[in-house]
């Protein structure tokens, strides 16, 4: 909590720097839709958080993932829009490949696990919330309220989950750092411009090219090898990303 409450601090502090001269508080769907949003964040983070002590990374991303088979019935729910079939198989093959790159243990299910499957319903929540209040919501002013609403409850819930401490090194300051600036500021601001512009399904597929990321990165700049079940869980993420595209623009194109 320290850590999500330091990295969510020093965005809001950068940000609000930057963009102060945009930031705008008299319109009340913009303040409603950034409190919800940012309670959100804190606690699909501090739910995942709280999760990693009791449970596996593997079964962690894979259960936190999850939160893709949710967004469709969210979707039709709070924003009536009906999921197309394309984007449904795009997400069958996405949550396979996954689930293969994630290769989670075959263990009984814990507390670990419980916690991050709360996180995963909150995200669900959080991807479809994004598309509701950005349509007419300021997204800079959005965007601050995100950060600066996850650094002040994860300041106040530190002391009832952990002994707060922080033991300053160059290593702190650059993950903090890389946290704060590329991994908050510049991922979620795109969202609140972008997401708005598609659908929350389509997003989610988009959003499942992380683990495929992570995984061709892990390859260059760790010198990881691929094995045979990576090749299948990239090929399987890959073609769910191209089904869904290929929906999408064959419709708009027809």
């Amino acid at each position: 909590m320290v850590l999500t409450s330091l990295r969510f601090s020093v965005a809001a502090i950068v940000f609000g720097l930057i963009y102060f001269k945009k930031l705008n508080f008299k319109n009340r769907e913009t303040i409603q839709g950034g409190i919800v949003l940012g309670v959100l964040m804190f606690l699909g983070y501090g739910f995942q958080t709280l999760g990693l002590k009791y449970t596996t990374a593997a079964r962690s991303g894979f259960i936190t993932f999850s939160y893709a088979l949710y967004v469709p019935f969210l979707q039709y729910y709070f924003l009536k829009k009906k999921p197309v079939m394309g984007n449904l198989i795009g997400l069958f093959f996405v949550a396979i490949g996954v689930a293969v790159l994630s290769n989670p243990e075959s263990a009984k299910v814990n507390v670990g696990d419980i916690l991050t499957l709360c996180s995963a319903i909150v995200f669900a929540f959080y991807v479809v919330c994004i598309a509701k209040y950005t349509t007419n919501g300021d997204p800079t002013t959005l965007t601050f309220l995100q950060f600066i609403i996850p650094a002040i409850l994860a300041a106040c819930a530190s002391p009832f989950v952990e002994t707060p401490f922080i033991i300053w090194s160059d290593a702190v300051l650059l993950s903090v750092a890389y946290l704060a600036v590329p991994g908050t500021i510049i991922c979620i601001y795109l969202m609140n411009i972008h997401q708005r512009e598609t659908s929350p399904m389509r997003a989610v597929i988009i959003y499942s090219m992380e683990p495929l990321f992570a995984v061709v990165l892990a390859v260059f700049l760790l010198n990881e090898t691929l094995d045979g079940a990576e090749l299948i869980g990239i090929s399987c993420i890959f073609s769910g990303v191209i089904i869904s595209e290929l929906c999408h623009f064959t419709k708009k194109h027809i």
